[in-house]
């Protein structure tokens, strides 16, 4: 029926001006309507159901791997040729993807819905390893052949300051991995041979050095960020897991366990979670720490399904783990039991030497609802 006979018929009842508008009005959005098909079948990245997914920066491969927890189903960051991706960050508080870019001397920062990029950052050469603090407001980065630390404000997105490490550690040393607390970057440094570490902790205000520890060989570090938190090392070296106050880089626990490199707690931070990157067939090489107690549980270690197991994260809900394994081009999967132990290990691929691994929390759990 034409808007004319709805006219005669009764159906718009209206002075010859006004009828016009309102027939002007009808032909615009007859016309809009295909446009907006379009829009609404216009293909978005899908939420996780669980709220999170799983970020693998495959450095041999130019990608970042987004990994949906309970599907178990992959996407890729495509990044441009030769970046050397080496590991992903979502800070707290907000609905970014942070990657550490070594092969272009930046970091990426990308919408974590969306996947669009919106910042680059320039860094010093060589980027490592990352971490941020959402208390402190800043990204601290490791740049290993500046031999220096870069510090991001999160919310501007600019370099507050570029740290050289100690002058009197400079000359055997480099800076390796980074954790920051609620006012301090404490970073880990290796040394020659392989003989012996250490860590260096710097003010998150005046960027100065604070205090000083020497550790095993090849340190790598995991601090949850809680008030009662505890600093823990794996040293590869020295095969060894330390725990330290945070505040004053004190051992309070010592525990042997071999080639320990890959270091992460779930959640809760009830079990601490370790692996044994010298294994050369899995088995028995990742470790259950119960967090209390500080002592391996029952059961532990397990096998991984491939030699060398890397880096390690847990899903946000405390049922997944999954370990990047550098020497392959896979990332294992595995279900935690009850007890925390890993078990049903299943491998993924992702891209050529699958480096960080690192939880995204889904920006859509994060928005409250509006009330009515």
């Amino acid at each position: 029926m034409s808007m004319r006979n709805m006219a005669s018929r009764g159906s718009i009842t209206c002075g010859a001006r006004s009828c016009r508008v309102i027939w002007m009005l009808l032909a615009l959005a007859a016309l809009a309507l295909p446009a907006l098909e379009a829009l609404a079948k216009k293909p978005v990245v899908p939420p996780s159901p669980t709220g999170s997914r799983i970020a693998v920066a495959n450095r041999g491969g130019d990608t970042v791997t987004l990994i949906d927890v309970a599907s178990e189903r992959r996407l890729q960051i495509e990044l441009e040729a030769g970046s050397e991706p080496m590991y992903a960050q979502n800070p707290f508080f907000s609905d970014e993807i942070w990657i550490g870019d070594r092969g272009h001397d930046r970091v990426l920062v990308y919408d974590a819905l969306r996947l669009r990029r919106i910042a680059d950052i320039p860094v010093g050469e060589g980027v490592f390893h990352m971490w941020n603090n959402g208390a402190l407001g800043q990204m601290w980065v490791v740049n290993d052949v500046d031999k220096t630390l870069s510090v991001i404000d999160l919310e501007t997105k600019q370099v507050l300051a570029t740290i050289p490490i100690p002058a009197d550690l400079a000359t055997d040393f480099q800076p390796h991995d980074i954790t920051v607390t609620a006012d301090a970057g404490i970073v880990s440094l290796l040394g020659p041979g392989q003989t012996v570490g250490w860590l260096v902790k710097f003010s998150g205000h005046t960027f100065q050095e604070e205090a000083r520890l020497q550790v095993g060989a090849d340190p790598h570090l995991f601090f949850w960020g809680f008030a009662d938190s505890e600093l823990y090392v794996a040293s590869q070296g020295a095969g060894e897991v330390l725990e330290l106050d945070p505040e004053t880089l004190q051992v309070t626990g010592q525990l042997s366990i071999p080639g320990a490199h890959g270091i992460w707690a779930d959640e809760s931070e009830t079990y601490l979670y370790v692996t044994d990157i010298t294994s050369g067939d899995g088995i028995d090489s990742i470790y259950t720490i119960d967090v209390d107690s500080f002592q391996v549980v029952p059961g532990s270690p397990v096998d991984a399904p491939l030699a060398n197991p890397h880096n390690i994260m847990i899903s946000i809900d405390n049922t997944k783990m999954f370990i990047s394994h550098s020497s392959s081009t896979f990332t294992s999967i595995y279900d935690l039991d009850p007890g925390g132990l890993p078990v049903n290990g299943r491998i993924v691929e992702t891209g050529p030497v699958p480096f960080g691994v690192m939880l995204i929390r889904d920006p859509l759990c994060k928005r409250k609802k509006k009330k009515k």
